[in-house]
């Protein structure tokens, strides 16, 4: 029986391009300890922690998202990031949603 492919391989289905990465919208998918699983826009920060990572205006955005995941809340947390298609730090939205029955969470980011 093959060994089950890890997270991050079974990430590569959309992770930096492909009909997942939209110019200024793309996908993600995130655990609870806030480690990248998947990325369609930036393929080099999958298998990083970002619990730390903080927006160009200095808010924790990561830490939002996965409390309000953990409160069992989709919703959306704001953040300034920089815009894979301008290359420009902007205002961001990132709408989110848990996935059932896991500490595993899928986000869109789409800039305003």
């Amino acid at each position: 029986m093959a060994a089950r492919p890890s997270p991050q391989e079974r990430g590569k289905e959309f992770t930096a391009g492909g009909s997942w990465n939209k110019g200024t919208l793309y996908v993600f998918v995130a655990d609870f300890k806030a480690n990248i699983l998947a990325h369609s826009a930036n393929g080099k920060i999958v298998g990083k922690n970002l619990w730390d990572v903080k927006d160009a205006a200095g808010k924790l955005f990561v830490q939002d998202q996965v409390k309000q995941m953990q409160a069992g809340a989709s919703g959306s947390v704001q953040m300034r990031w920089m815009n894979p298609a301008t290359k420009q730090i902007d205002d961001a939205e990132a709408l989110i949603g848990r996935v059932p029955g896991q500490e595993v969470y899928v986000g869109a980011v789409w800039f305003k």
